[in-house]
């Protein structure tokens, strides 16, 4: 599914969504992005977790970012009290297939 997307190369099954100028070369899923290159075979981290709004800063944990100003949530947990996080598979939001929305800048 490939919902506003511009510029967009899809080259897995993966889900996209509000992203731009983006190549995806993994099964990962992506969101609010802009002008990432995933090229590798694996995850879109080292560790399978996902990138969104990181100004090109990986997410090198499995953790979640949503709203934090940057902060991780480093639990295997689902995040309570924070808005703006989007689950779109049945799946675990812990780098097995989640989607992370609207962190910046930080490393994880």
């Amino acid at each position: 599914m490939l919902t506003e997307t511009s510029g967009f190369q899809l080259e897995t099954g993966g889900l996209l969504t509000e992203t731009s100028g983006f190549q995806l070369g993994t099964g990962g899923l992506l969101t609010e992005t802009s002008g990432f290159q995933l090229e590798t075979g694996g995850s879109p981290t080292e560790t399978g977790g996902l990138l969104t709004e990181t100004g090109g800063l990986p997410l090198g944990t499995g953790g979640l970012l949503t709203e934090t100003g940057g902060f991780p949530l480093e639990t295997g947990g689902l995040p309570t009290g924070t808005s703006g996080f989007q689950l779109e598979t049945g799946e675990s939001p812990t780098g097995t297939g989640g989607l992370l929305t609207e962190t910046s800048g930080f490393l994880a």
